[in-house]
């Protein structure tokens, strides 16, 4: 290959992602919650997303926002909440991302090695309730991948 090109990294394939959002799904049924979730690329690309029937019209617009902002800056999204505080670095990124919903806990990154290959995102719940069916949904994803 040309030195003056550079590999994609890997992402998740549709039927891999709606695996990922089957397995979120199933969490939030679980919890008894309604949650939208979504599955993007590493450029924050939806690949796809899933509301469920119960769970409010926004919820789908929050859960890619989370899904983006955390493939876009490669980290959780809850983590965002201490850093964007006043007086804290990241002071005003709220306002330029998403309408600053990115920032609300429930987007993953999904990284193989040292690559970033996409994210998730779940919204519909609490905090914990978006967590967990983001995490439902990012451990399938990881476990798709080694088999």
């Amino acid at each position: 290959m040309n030195a003056d090109w550079v590999e994609m990294p890997p992402r998740p394939s549709l039927s891999a992602s709606e695996k990922a959002i089957h397995a979120a799904l199933a969490c939030a049924k679980e919890r008894g919650i309604a949650v939208a979730v979504m599955v993007v690329d590493n450029a924050g690309q939806l690949i796809c997303g899933k509301r469920m029937d119960a769970a409010r019209p926004i919820t789908a617009e929050l859960a890619l926002a989370k899904a983006q902002m955390a493939a876009i800056h490669q980290r959780a999204t809850h983590l965002f909440q201490e850093m964007v505080a006043p007086g804290e670095p990241a002071f005003g990124l709220q306002y330029h991302q998403a309408g600053g919903h990115g920032i609300l806990p429930g987007g993953l990154p999904l990284t193989i090695g040292s690559s970033l290959c996409g994210a998730v995102g779940a919204s519909g719940a609490d905090r914990s309730g978006d967590l967990a069916c983001a995490e439902a949904a990012l451990t399938a994803l990881i476990l798709n991948r080694r088999n």
